[in-house]
C-alpha cells in the first residue's frame, strides 16, 4: 500500500500541469454553458427552432441524438455532452498509455519494477490517478450545474451528468490498460485505444443517423442513451461501468501473467537484412509511419464516404420540416443549395480530425529524440535537415493524401444519396482550399520541434483550439481576434463563398516560412542525447 501511494505522488506531480489543464478546461467550460445558453436562447420560440434544428441527420452524426425536448438544458445536453466524452476519451488514453506502455519502452518501469513493487501496483497507481481525475471532473461538473439555478437544469440530471463523464473516462482507462497488455509498444497501444474510440463514434453515427440498435453497439451510443436532464436514464451508465470494471480485471489479470516489455501480441519480426530502401532516413522515416498512415488514410475514406451518407438525408429532412424551412429562409441565403450550407461544417470537422495523422511524423521524430534514438543516426553521414525533411515530407504529402480520400469518399456515397449529385470538382475543390490551415499547423508543429522540442506535444493542443473555435467560438461571442486564431477561420465557406487566391497564397507563403524557422531551428540547437 505505501508503494502504490507513493506512486501516484509520483504519477501525480508528473502530471500536474496536464491534468490541471484538462480539468480547469473541461469543467470551467461545462459550468459555465447553462448560463451561457440562458442568454442565447431566451425565448421558447428561440429554443424550439434550436432544437429542431438539432434534429438535423447531418448534425445527429456529428453530435449525437435529439431528445425532441426544447428545454435549454436539453440543448446544451445534446451539443456538448459527446464532444466532452470525446475529450475526456483522449485524456485517459493518453494518461494512461503515457504511465503503462510508454514508461515500458524508457525503461522507467524497470528501474520502479527493480524495488519491491509488483506490476499490478505500478497499474492500480495509474487506476486510482485516472479515476480520481475523472471523478474530480464529474463532482465538479454535476455541482456547478445544480448551483446554477438555471431553468431545467436539475439536481437529478446534474448528478447524472457528472456520472456520465467519471464513467466515460473510467471506461477508456480500462480500454487503454487493456491495449498496454496486448501490445509490445506504446504506439500500438495508443492506436488501438483511439482507433476503438473512432469506432464506437462512427458506429453510434450510424446508429443514431439511421435510428437502430447499432447505436446500443457502441458505448458512446450506449451512454447518450441516458438523456440527462429529460430522462434521465441510468441503466446505460450502469452497462458502461459493467463492462469498464471487466475490461479492468481482464488488464490486471494479464499484466501479472506477462513478461516486462513484453505483450501478448508480439511485434512482428523483421527479416535479417534490411532493404535498401532502409539504408536512407526518408525510406526509414516512410517504414515508421506507413502502418499508421495506412490505416488513416482508410480511416479518412470510410468517414468520407459516411458523411456523404449523411448529407443526403438533408434534402429528405428539410423537405418534410416546415419549420426548418423557415428558419432556414429568414437565417440563409435563398440562392444556395441547402446542401452545400452544411458541406462547409462537415468539411471542417473532417479536416480537424485528420489533423493527427498529418503531424504524426513529426511528433514522431520529438519522440525518437526524447528516446534517444536520433543521435545513433545523426552520429552517421545524416545531414539534420535531411533527418527533419524525411519526417517533414511525409507530413505534407499526407495532408493532401487524406485530404483527397476523405473528398472521395465523401463524393462516392454523396452521388449515391443525392438527388442532385455534387460534382467532384465541387467536392475536390473545397477540401484542398483547406490544404493552407493544414500546412500552417504543420509549419507550426515545425518550429515547436525546431526551436521548442520540450512544447512539440502542445501541437495537441492547436488542434483542440481549433475544434473549440469552429464549434463554439461564434456561439460563446468570442472576440474576432480570439476566432481569428484558428486558421479555418481564413478559409472560405466554400461552395457556399468564392475561393479566395489571395488568402489561400497568403496562408501558404505564412506556413512555408513557419517551415524554414523550424528547420534553421532544428540545424542549430543541441540534439537530447
Amino acid at each position: 500500500m505505501r508503494e502504490t501511494w507513493q506512486l501516484i505522488k509520483f504519477i501525480v506531480h508528473r502530471e500536474r500541469i496536464g491534468l490541471a489543464i484538462w480539468l480547469f478546461g473541461i469543467v470551467g467550460f461545462l459550468v459555465y454553458l447553462p448560463f451561457l445558453y440562458e442568454g442565447l436562447y431566451p425565448t421558447l420560440a428561440d429554443r424550439y427552432a434550436a432544437m429542431t434544428l438539432m434534429s438535423n441527420p447531418a448534425i445527429v452524426a456529428i453530435v449525437g441524438p435529439s431528445t425532441g425536448r426544447y428545454t435549454l438544458a436539453a440543448i446544451f445536453t445534446q451539443e456538448v455532452l459527446l464532444f466532452t466524452l470525446v475529450g475526456i476519451a483522449m485524456m485517459n488514453i493518453m494518461l494512461v498509455n503515457r504511465h503503462t506502455r510508454v514508461d515500458e519502452e524508457f525503461g522507467r518501469l524497470e528501474l520502479i519494477r527493480s524495488f519491491p513493487v509488483s506490476s499490478t501496483t505500478v497499474l492500480t497507481a495509474v487506476f486510482a490517478v485516472a479515476f480520481f481525475a475523472n471523478l474530480l471532473i464529474g463532482a465538479t461538473v454535476a455541482t456547478g450545474f445544480a448551483l446554477s439555478g438555471v431553468e431545467s437544469v436539475t439536481v437529478a440530471g446534474s448528478v447524472l451528468f457528472g456520472v456520465i463523464l467519471t464513467v466515460t473516462g473510467f471506461f477508456f482507462t480500462a480500454i487503454t490498460a487493456l491495449a498496454a497488455q496486448l501490445f509490445s509498444t506504446a504506439k500500438g497501444s495508443s492506436g488501438f485505444a483511439f482507433m476503438a474510440m473512432l469506432v464506437m463514434y462512427l458506429l453510434r453515427a450510424v446508429g443514431d443517423m439511421a435510428g437502430n440498435f447499432l447505436s446500443y453497439l457502441s458505448p458512446l451510443g450506449l451512454i447518450l442513451q441516458t438523456q440527462p436532464f429529460v430522462n434521465n436514464r441510468w441503466w446505460p451508465v450502469i452497462i458502461v461501468f459493467l463492462l469498464a470494471v471487466a475490461l479492468t480485471g481482464l488488464a490486471f489479470y494479464l499484466v501479472s501473467n506477462r513478461d516486462l516489455g513484453q505483450g501478448l501480441i508480439s511485434a512482428k519480426v523483421g527479416p535479417r537484412e534490411a532493404k535498401p530502401s532502409l539504408l536512407s532516413t526518408d525510406g526509414l522515416a516512410w517504414r515508421l509511419q506507413r502502418g499508421n498512415l495506412m490505416a488513416w488514410l482508410a480511416g479518412a475514406l470510410i468517414i468520407g464516404m459516411a458523411y456523404g451518407a449523411v448529407i443526403g438525408e438533408v434534402e429528405t429532412f428539410v423537405g418534410d420540416n416546415e419549420m426548418i424551412q423557415m428558419i432556414l429562409a429568414m437565417t440563409s441565403d435563398n440562392d444556395v443549395s441547402m446542401i452545400y450550407q452544411f458541406i462547409p461544417f462537415l468539411v471542417a470537422f473532417l479536416v480537424i480530425v485528420l489533423l493527427i495523422p498529418m503531424l504524426a511524423p513529426l511528433l514522431r521524430l520529438a519522440g525518437e529524440e526524447k528516446r534517444n534514438l536520433s543521435e545513433h543516426l545523426l552520429a552517421r553521414v545524416v545531414a539534420r535537415s535531411g533527418l527533419l525533411k524525411s519526417y517533414f515530407v511525409i507530413s505534407i504529402i499526407a495532408s493532401v493524401v487524406l485530404l483527397f480520400a476523405a473528398g472521395l469518399g465523401f463524393w462516392l456515397t454523396g452521388t449515391i444519396f443525392l438527388t442532385e449529385p455534387i460534382t467532384f470538382a465541387t467536392i475536390m475543390g473545397t477540401m484542398m482550399a483547406h490544404l493552407p490551415a493544414a500546412w500552417l499547423v504543420i509549419g507550426i508543429t515545425t518550429v515547436l520541434v525546431g526551436w521548442l522540442p520540450k512544447l512539440t506535444s502542445s501541437a495537441n493542443l492547436i488542434i483542440a483550439l481549433m475544434f473549440f473555435i469552429s464549434f463554439f467560438g461564434a456561439m460563446l461571442n468570442l472576440p474576432q481576434f480570439v476566432l481569428n486564431l484558428s486558421p479555418l477561420s481564413h478559409i472560405p465557406s466554400l461552395p457556399i463563398d468564392d475561393f479566395s487566391l489571395i488568402s489561400f497564397l497568403v496562408m501558404t507563403v505564412i506556413a512555408a516560412c513557419l517551415m524554414l524557422i523550424g528547420f534553421v531551428g532544428y540545424n542549430k540547437r543541441d540534439i537530447t542525447g
